[in-house]
C-alpha cells in the first residue's frame, strides 16, 4: 500500500510539523508501509494551465504522479485568509477529474484560529467528493497554540492524528478487498 503524505503550503511549518508526526505515527504502526513525502515547498509545481497531466514535466508531473500512484493521501494544509492555500488548490487542479477514486484522502489542517475548524469541511470536503476520494469519518484539525518550539505539543492532537492514520489504513485495505472481489466477478 503506497501513502504519499504531502504538505501543502507553500511557507510556515506547523503544517509539516504536524504531517512529520504522522509519518512517524505511520512507520510506528505499519513498518512494511510504501510512503513518499513531499513538500510543495521544496518543489516547482506549476500553476495549473489545463493541460494533459501526461503533458507535464519536472516537479510538477513528479507530484501529479505520486497522487495518481498512490492508495492513501495524507494532507497537511493551513488555512489562511479563512480558505484552503492556493498552493493546494493548485494541486487539485492540475489533477484530472477523477483521479481520487479508489483512494483514501486524509487531512491534517493547522489554523491560527479555532473560527476555521470548519473551512475544511465547507472547502476541501466538497473538492474531494467532486474528485471520487474516499475520506475517513473526520480531519484533524489543530490550533497554533497546539505547537509549541516547532513541535507539536497536543496530546489529543497526537492521538487524532493516530485515528486518522489508522482509519486511512483500514479504508484503502476494505477498498483494495472491494475491487478484488469486484474484479473476481469479471472473467478478463
Amino acid at each position: 500500500m503506497k501513502t504519499l503524505l504531502l504538505a501543502s503550503s507553500l511557507i510556515g511549518s506547523k503544517s509539516r510539523t504536524a504531517l512529520n508526526y504522522a509519518k512517524e505515527r505511520l512507520l510506528a504502526n505499519y513498518p512494511e508501509s510504501d510512503y513518499q513525502l513531499l513538500d510543495l515547498a521544496e518543489m516547482e509545481v506549476a500553476f495549473a494551465k489545463g493541460y494533459h497531466y501526461l503533458d507535464l514535466t519536472g516537479d510538477t508531473r513528479t507530484l501529479v504522479q505520486a497522487i495518481m500512484d498512490c492508495d492513501v493521501l495524507i494532507l497537511a494544509s493551513p488555512i489562511f485568509q479563512a480558505s484552503i492555500p492556493a498552493s493546494l488548490k493548485n494541486v487539485f487542479d492540475l489533477l484530472p477529474q477523477n483521479s481520487l477514486q479508489g483512494k483514501v484522502v486524509g487531512a491534517i489542517i493547522t489554523a491560527g484560529s479555532h473560527k476555521h475548524f470548519l473551512i475544511p469541511q465547507y472547502q476541501l470536503n466538497p473538492i474531494l467528493n467532486y474528485m471520487k476520494a474516499s475520506q475517513p469519518s473526520s480531519y484533524v484539525f489543530a490550533h497554533d497554540l497546539d505547537f509549541e518550539a516547532g513541535q507539536l505539543i497536543n496530546s489529543d492532537v497526537k492521538d487524532r492524528i493516530d485515528r486518522l492514520i489508522t482509519e486511512c489504513h483500514t479504508l484503502a485495505v476494505a477498498l483494495e478487498q472491494a475491487q478484488e472481489q469486484e474484479d473476481q466477478r469479471y472473467d478478463f
